[in-house]
C-alpha cells in the first residue's frame, strides 16, 4: 500500500505548532523563532515532506526562481560567477537557473524571451549587446531585473559592475617606467562596456605620454573564432616588449599559453592582465595583474536582485553600484 505523503498538517501536529507557523517557515513571510523554526524542519525531516512548489507560487506569487544570463558558462571566470550566486541564492530559498548566450545575441534574446514570461521572479544579466535598445522589447518590467559585469549603453536600469580605467592607466604607468615603449593590447573584439573602457584607458595612456596608437600592436578578435595563443605571439613577434590583456578569459588563456611554450614572463615579455583569484595556481606566476573584484560584485548582485524581488513598489529604488578594480605588482 503507498505511503500517505506527508502534508503542512502533519508536519505542524509532530512539531506541536499551528499551520500557519508551518507555512511561515517554508514562505519566509514572517519572524518565526530559530528553536520553532528548528522543530518544524526537523518535523520535515522526519516526515520526508516536500513543499508542494506550485501551491506555494499561487499562494506567495512567487516561483522562487532566479535567471543568470552569461555568456560563456564553460570558462572559468563565469563558471565561477553561477557559483558565487548561487551560493547566495539558495539559502533564501531561491533556485537558479542558469543560461548561456555563447556572446551571441540572438540566443540572448530567446533567452530574455524565456525567462520574461514569468518564469523566474528576478533575473541577472550579462549582456551581449552593445545598446540597450538593442534588447529592450524583449525585458518584462514586471520582473526585477539588474545587470551584471557588463551594461549595455543607453540602460538606465540597476546594475553592478566594475571599473578598470584607473586600473589599466596604473599598469601603462608601469609599464613606461620600466622602460616599454612597444605596449600591445589583446581583447576581444566588442563594444561592451566592460572592454571598451579598458581599451579606452591603453590608447588614452600611449597618448598622455606622446606615444602614437599603432594598430599593428592590437589585437581585437571573437575568442570562439580565433586562438588567444595565436595573437600573443602575433605581438610578440611584432616587437611588443609587454601586453595588456583586457580580460580575465583572455589572461588566463595567454598564461596557459606562455607556460607551454615556454615564454618567460617578464623576460621575454611583460605580460598584464585581469586576476581571477579562482584561478590562482596558473593564471597568477607572481606578476604585476589587475585585480577585478569580481567575488564583491557577484555577491552584491545576488542579494541585490532579491531584495528587489522582495521589494514593494515604494521600496524599489534605482541602483547603479561600481566596483573599481586596482592595478598590483605582486599577488
Amino acid at each position: 500500500m503507498k505511503e500517505k505523503k506527508a502534508t503542512i498538517s502533519s508536519v505542524a501536529k509532530l512539531a506541536g505548532v499551528s499551520n500557519a507557523t508551518v507555512s511561515y517557515v517554508l514562505t519566509g513571510n514572517r519572524n518565526v523563532s530559530p528553536k520553532t523554526k528548528k522543530r518544524i524542519q526537523s518535523a520535515m525531516q522526519e516526515l520526508d515532506y516536500r513543499p508542494n512548489i506550485v501551491a506555494r507560487s499561487l499562494k506567495t506569487g512567487r516561483n522562487h526562481l532566479i535567471g543568470l544570463v552569461v555568456p560563456d558558462v564553460s570558462t572559468y571566470y563565469y563558471g565561477k560567477m553561477v557559483e558565487k550566486v548561487e551560493s547566495v541564492v539558495i539559502p533564501r530559498g531561491y533556485t537558479l537557473l542558469v543560461a548561456n548566450t555563447k556572446e551571441r545575441l540572438e540566443r540572448e534574446l530567446h533567452i530574455l524571451e524565456t525567462f520574461s514570461s514569468s518564469l523566474v521572479d528576478g533575473l541577472i544579466l550579462s549582456s551581449c549587446a552593445e545598446k540597450y535598445e538593442d534588447i529592450s522589447s524583449y525585458i518584462s518590467n514586471q520582473i526585477p531585473m539588474l545587470f551584471i559585469d557588463r551594461k549595455p549603453s543607453g540602460c538606465t536600469m540597476n546594475s553592478v559592475t566594475t571599473s578598470s580605467y584607473a586600473a589599466v592607466c596604473n599598469a601603462m604607468i608601469y609599464l613606461f617606467e620600466n622602460g616599454h615603449s612597444n605596449i600591445g593590447y589583446l581583447s576581444e573584439k566588442t563594444c561592451l562596456s566592460d572592454e571598451a573602457e579598458r581599451f579606452n584607458a591603453y590608447k588614452d595612456s600611449l597618448s598622455a605620454h606622446g606615444i602614437p596608437y599603432n594598430e599593428k600592436q592590437v589585437m581585437l578578435f571573437n575568442r570562439f573564432l580565433d586562438n588567444t595563443g595565436n595573437n600573443l605571439k602575433s605581438l610578440i613577434d611584432e616587437g611588443c616588449t609587454a601586453i595588456i590583456i583586457g580580460n580575465q578569459v583572455m589572461t588566463f588563456d595567454a598564461f596557459s599559453f606562455a607556460v607551454r611554450t615556454g615564454i618567460k614572463l617578464g623576460t621575454d615579455v611583460e605580460i598584464i592582465g585581469f586576476h581571477d583569484p579562482y584561478q590562482e595556481p596558473l593564471a597568477n606566476p607572481g606578476r604585476p595583474v589587475i585585480e577585478e573584484p569580481a567575488s564583491d560584485m557577484e555577491t552584491m548582485a545576488a542579494t541585490e536582485i532579491i531584495s528587489m524581488i522582495e521589494a514593494t513598489e515604494e521600496e524599489m529604488v534605482p541602483s547603479d553600484k561600481i566596483l573599481v578594480s586596482r592595478f598590483r605588482l605582486n599577488i
